[in-house]
């Protein structure tokens, strides 16, 4: 079984290299090693650009396909510590606060990265709020850029269950 990361030395130890990264996201796609997309074949041998390829029907296919992180020159070690930070923040995760911790050449670069991974967070096949659940709005922004937005909040108890969070148009319609 994969294990996650205790602290951010044990993530820079395990995932220092560009192939240390590429080899844990296999682990993930391929639990039970390698299987071949196209014919089911099992045995594969590797490019030197990091494809594996079916030694049966020959179909190239990369880890990184139908993930974040296909297409992207951002290395891969920046991104699994970007995954890190975020998933290690209680508080919050702004992208200044990422370009700094990260070093990051530009502010746009990692807006995109925690923007991307935010929407990667969010499960497509996620249920309905159900229960008591609570619905305001809210305007959002600074002075002449302000957003309504909708809150919708499932009540547990005296807590809080799970959140849907959406921009309106207006006070009667949904965006």
């Amino acid at each position: 079984m994969l294990s996650y990361p205790k602290d951010m030395s044990d993530l820079m130890t395990r995932f220092f290299t560009e192939e240390a990264c590429r080899t844990h996201i296999e682990a993930l796609r391929w639990p039970d090693g390698y299987l071949c997309a196209k014919c089911g074949n099992h045995k594969s041998w590797k490019t030197t650009r990091g494809l594996s390829v079916c030694s049966k029907c020959q179909y190239q296919q990369s880890p990184l396909a139908g993930t974040i992180f296909q297409d992207s020159r951002i290395p891969l070690r920046i991104w699994f510590q970007a995954i890190w930070w975020l998933t290690s923040q209680t508080n919050g995760a702004s992208a200044h606060t990422l370009q700094r911790v990260l070093g990051l050449s530009g502010h746009e670069l990692a807006w995109l990265m925690l923007h991307t991974l935010r929407v990667a967070m969010v499960r497509p096949s996620r249920h309905r709020l159900s229960g008591h659940v609570e619905v305001d709005e809210a305007y959002l922004g600074g002075e002449g850029n302000t957003q309504l937005v909708g809150v919708a909040v499932e009540i547990k108890g005296k807590g809080s269950g799970r959140i849907r969070m959406q921009k309106l148009k207006g006070r009667t319609s949904v965006d």
